[in-house]
């Protein structure tokens, strides 16, 4: 039998290895086998990364994450994802 979940989570590249949300979608894809991701509204935004910011401790409270998007920053980034990852990197 197959499962569908809906989640709404947050994804933070400490790192900036990836240049978007469609890269991390592609490659979870890409590890996990017979998982699809549809990923149907992003928003990303830009900030100095800091280990005692509040998302990065072991009880972080949605509203820690949902800080980030309160305002209209310059650096935020929205855009719709449709499809798969596969449909949107091919």
């Amino acid at each position: 039998m197959a499962k569908l979940y809906k989640v709404e989570m947050y994804v933070y590249d400490v790192n900036d290895e990836f240049y978007n949300m469609k890269e991390i979608i592609g490659d979870i894809e890409m590890r996990l086998d017979s998982i699809y991701i549809h990923a149907f509204h992003v928003e990303e935004r830009e900030f100095e990364w800091e280990d005692d910011l509040a998302i990065n401790m072991y009880m972080a409270k949605e509203e820690d994450f949902k800080a980030y998007f309160e305002d209209n920053s310059e650096k935020s980034n929205i855009y719709p994802i449709m499809g798969t990852a596969y449909d949107i990197l091919h």
